[in-house]
């Protein structure tokens, strides 16, 4: 997986966009592993108890243990977007939730949300011209510098996962939050649905509950 990692953080834009929309990394991850162990807490999906991200990511998966929903970052989404992207999506695959084909999306490939869905990226507030458009719906709140946020927003059955942060790495950050959470899920406090991620690196990250 670090390889592969090594060779999207190369990539200009064109070449992310020769990934046919995204929707081919989700394949590409079938063939590496990352190292993140399947969780053993069992799956808390069935439970009729208020959600919070220390359930993710079992929730987002059906009746058939298939992951239901999409994955989505902006169009104009920066390098370090896709890989943490690829980081959340390899964690899912690695706690035994079946990965689609169709998972990865470029926000204008999604008229609605219609699905589950994790929202990768920055709002317009945060990225001009590199914003997920998704996120501009979204009640973010005001970040400083070096901080990451997640989010759990439900409606009408269906979830919301904000992964975003005040710059480009900050988001990543969030991002390897929730990658390293599949893997021991008592390494980070998420026991709520708004979380702030704070560090100064990928390796030494932590987290605040805000509610």
């Amino acid at each position: 997986m670090y390889s592969l990692l090594v060779r999207l953080t190369k990539m200009n834009r064109r070449d992310f966009m020769k990934l046919s929309g995204l929707t081919g990394l989700a394949l590409v991850l079938g063939k590496f592993g990352s190292g993140c162990d399947e969780r053993d807490d069992g799956n808390p999906q069935n439970t009729v108890q208020e959600k919070k991200l220390s359930d993710f990511p079992y929730f987002l998966a059906n009746a058939n243990n298939e992951f239901d929903g999409y994955v989505i970052v902006g169009d104009s989404a920066p390098g370090s977007d896709v890989v943490g992207a690829i980081d959340v999506i390899t964690g899912i695959q690695n706690t035994g939730i079946v990965i689609p084909s169709d998972l990865a999306k470029l926000a204008s490939e999604v008229a609605s949300l219609d699905k589950h869905a994790i929202l990768f990226g920055r709002n317009s507030t945060y990225a001009p011209g590199e914003a997920n458009p998704f996120l501009d719906y979204e009640q973010i709140p005001v970040l400083n510098a070096g901080e990451g946020y997640l989010a759990l927003e439900e409606q009408n059955g269906l979830y919301r996962i904000i992964v975003s942060g005040f710059e480009a790495l900050d988001v990543r950050k969030a991002g390897r939050v929730l990658s390293e959470h599949c893997a021991d899920s008592t390494k980070y406090d998420l026991a709520g649905r708004k979380v702030l991620v704070q560090g100064t690196s990928l390796t030494d990250l932590s987290t605040q509950v805000l509610e």
